[in-house]
């Protein structure tokens, strides 16, 4: 699995390439094909919304109902008609999907009678696997050039350590210079 880390090409099964292998062609889907939106423009909002903005749910349900006012006026309405309609498309999506899973914890052991009401209760943790979600990014065209495949270290102009994503850190940097 390292070597798919480091940038070693392989097939679809995880066997090592020889390095002047060309990559498979990428087939595109139609550019008109915003699904599960509407259209661009409803993809490029939701975008904004949720992604460049992270904007709050209450602020989204403010906007689209200031939208939809002003749209009633050409019998029309807002791109979406809450933060739940947004959430339900934006978790429609299909590309590269990896199914939600659930890791229930609690505090284990022994607790005095003075423990804090939270130490008693059980917790829900919901995730992605990770192995699936590194994959759909490696599968994915789009991230060509946006994503660091070799570990580094980064500083700042005093020399402190400068934690930015998963390559900066120590686990990546342990692993390849280990394995180098």
């Amino acid at each position: 699995m390292l070597s798919l880390w480091l940038g070693d090409p392989c097939d679809a099964a995880g066997n090592t390439l020889p390095q002047d292998t060309v990559p498979m062609p990428h087939h595109n889907t139609s550019n008109s094909d915003w699904s599960p939106f509407k259209d661009q423009s409803q993809f490029l909002l939701a975008d904004f919304l949720f992604r460049k903005n992270q904007m709050s749910a209450s602020d989204i349900d403010y906007l689209m109902q200031l939208w939809a006012l002003d749209m009633a006026k050409h019998d029309n309405s807002s791109p979406f008609a809450g933060h739940d309609e947004l959430y339900q498309t934006l978790d429609s999506i299909k590309v590269g999907d990896a199914p939600w899973k659930c890791l229930s914890v609690n505090s284990q052991g022994a607790s005095d009678a003075n423990a804090p009401s939270w130490k008693e209760q059980e917790y829900q943790v919901w995730y992605h696997d990770p192995d699936t979600l590194i994959q759909n990014m490696l599968d994915n065209p789009d991230f060509k050039d946006q994503f660091d495949i070799a570990p580094y270290i980064q500083t700042d102009k005093t020399g402190k350590r400068w934690w930015t994503n998963f390559m900066s850190g120590n686990f990546s940097w342990r692993h390849s210079v280990s394995s180098a």
